[in-house]
């Protein structure tokens, strides 16, 4: 990854350049969390991810994500610094801290929950996204971790940090687990009508 890391700054250098201010900022992200983001605003810049990912679930067309392949952190309408908080939580999806296998499959659950949308939310592929949602809530759980961690040394206030509750989990985490259960036994329900 480090070596591909490499080849697309390269590359990004060689036909686009990055901003002196983007620059900046990732050299403070690497510096406090150790990931050397490729900073992006989707709405503007070619990238891969965008096109794929509105097909899949269209309601993606708009969010913040981060891309392990080429260490890209994308944000619409992004301006370095603007939002700590997030740029920790999507940097946090490229480092390998505290990582477990929900980091491999952190959006599974949402992909395959965006394909049984558009097949018709067919009983099976249903139960199984709800249970993938569940690694797709421990890797937000994680990102949100260290967004609360290194969120203010990257410039964010201390009262606008992420809630962590005892278990390591976050808000947006249990949502996810909520949606996934919820999958699950509306699958039960279609198949096993009372």
């Amino acid at each position: 990854l480090v070596m591909w890391d490499n080849i697309t700054r390269f590359a990004g250098d060689i036909f686009k350049g990055q901003s002196p201010d983007r620059e900046q900022r990732a050299k403070k992200i690497e510096s406090v969390m150790g990931v050397k983001p490729n900073l992006i605003d989707p709405e503007k810049e070619p990238n891969f991810v965008r096109p794929v990912a509105e097909r899949i679930a269209p309601g993606w067309a708009d969010a913040n994500y981060a891309n392990p392949l080429t260490n890209t952190i994308a944000m619409p309408g992004y301006k370095p610094g603007q939002k700590p908080y997030v740029e920790a939580h999507e940097a946090g999806h490229l480092s390998w801290e505290d990582a477990g296998p929900a980091k491999l499959l952190g959006v599974s659950g949402r992909a395959v929950s965006g394909i049984s949308d558009q097949l018709g939310k067919p009983p099976l592929l249903e139960a199984i996204s709800g249970g993938l949602m569940h690694f797709d809530a421990a890797e937000e759980d994680r990102a949100e971790r260290l967004s609360a961690k290194y969120g203010p040394k990257v410039g964010g206030k201390p009262e606008n940090a992420p809630t962590i509750d005892s278990k390591g989990r976050s808000e947006y985490g249990d949502s996810l687990r909520q949606d996934g259960n919820s999958q699950i036994v509306g699958s039960i329900h279609t198949v096993i009508k009372p």
